[in-house]
């Protein structure tokens, strides 16, 4: 039982899960239950020592629950299975609202609108949004990202008067990425295949899905242009060449960008040797 009516929130991955928040109690409870069957098992139930309970969030394979606490800075995310802890988010002071996109990607946000957005899987704020919005606050319950992960819907109303409410549309900035490189064949013979293995990552940890590089080869003899190199849906890529002469040879692995996906580029330079 609660004092105070609670928020719910299920899973969308399977079903089996449900949370419960005591909503604006302090301290709050929390419960988890089973829902795959007929009826509602309790999985685990706490009370956090915290302020009181403002929204919840599930991670979309629903192992994991955010939960937002007034007069806090840090947002705790629980197992669901026991509500033990695992980490907490360093959120906006008087934290409101709090969402997970399908890719796991996390938005926590404050009555003023200010909203941070983090790596996937990691308390890493990748960018920030804050407007001033005079007698409005952010409302709770209120953040909700775009099946793309591109936008992030904010409600906000008015702190008195006629409290109406007002959608803001968040957009998420390019995302920085960056490429590895790693030489697997040493010593590097002239005429002999060598192999460099990589990935492209990004700076929020989403994965970047099948890309191409573009590869050019630096030697004494000129510079050369490469087929393209394409990663797989992880980022991860394999190139394969074989070096046409001895000395410094330098390989560029370049990629070019999209409308979400910033460019970089990755150079490695190795000696050639004739045996």
């Amino acid at each position: 039982t609660w004092y105070n009516p609670p928020l719910l929130e299920s899973a969308p991955a399977g079903g089996a899960v449900l949370v419960a928040l005591e909503y604006r109690a302090a301290p709050p409870t929390v419960t988890s239950f089973d829902v795959s069957g007929g009826t509602a098992a309790v999985r685990a139930s706490t009370r956090l020592d915290a302020g009181a309970g403002q929204d919840l969030a599930l991670t979309p394979d629903g192992t994991r629950v955010a939960v937002s606490t007034y007069n806090s800075w840090d947002t705790p995310v629980l197992s669901t299975a026991d509500l033990s802890p695992v980490y907490a988010y360093d959120t906006p002071y008087l934290g409101e609202s709090v969402a997970f996109a399908a890719s796991g990607q996390f938005a926590g946000g404050a009555a003023d609108l200010a909203v941070n957005a983090y790596a996937i899987g990691e308390n890493r704020k990748v960018w920030t949004f804050a407007e001033n919005l005079g007698d409005s606050d952010l409302s709770v319950h209120a953040l909700a990202w775009a099946p793309d992960g591109r936008r992030l819907y904010a409600v906000s109303s008015s702190s008195y008067n006629d409290r109406t409410p007002v959608l803001h549309v968040l957009a998420a900035p390019p995302v920085e990425t960056f490429l590895s490189a790693d030489l697997l064949t040493w010593p590097v013979r002239v005429r002999k295949p060598l192999t460099i293995e990589g990935r492209l990552t990004t700076e929020d940890n989403s994965l970047t899905g099948t890309r191409a590089l573009q590869v050019t080869r630096q030697d004494r003899r000129g510079l050369v242009r490469l087929p393209d190199v394409t990663t797989g849906a992880d980022g991860s890529y394999r190139l394969i060449d074989v070096p046409r002469t001895d000395g410094d040879t330098v390989y560029t692995i370049r990629f070019a960008g999209t409308e979400i996906l910033l460019p970089t580029q990755y150079t490695y330079q190795f000696t050639v040797t004739r045996r």
